[in-house]
């Protein structure tokens, strides 16, 4: 059972409070943290985000040793079909 609303509800502080006290977080908190996640991301930008980074790039590393012919049939496809400098993902 969820403890009465203080006055952090619906704010990322009023998430925080509920998970440390182990009960459901409440709808306005929900949304809060969700819209805090948003902006965080926002701010830092897709090229900052190290986890998805390190992630690809060890993913890449496995496909190019497991069909490295292959791996090099599409790098040389893509490097063609965006020139350095274009920001293309």
């Amino acid at each position: 059972m969820t403890s009465a609303p203080d006055k952090r509800c619906g704010t990322y502080a009023g998430v925080s409070r509920h998970y440390q006290l182990g009960e459901p977080v409440c709808d306005d908190c929900r949304e809060a943290g969700r819209q805090y996640m948003r902006d965080y991301r926002a701010r830092r930008g897709p090229a900052r985000d190290r986890w998805w980074n390190n992630t690809r790039s060890a993913a890449l590393e496995l496909l190019a040793a497991e069909c490295p012919e292959r791996f090099g049939e599409l790098l040389a496809q893509v490097r063609a079909e965006r020139p350095c400098g274009t920001g293309a993902t």
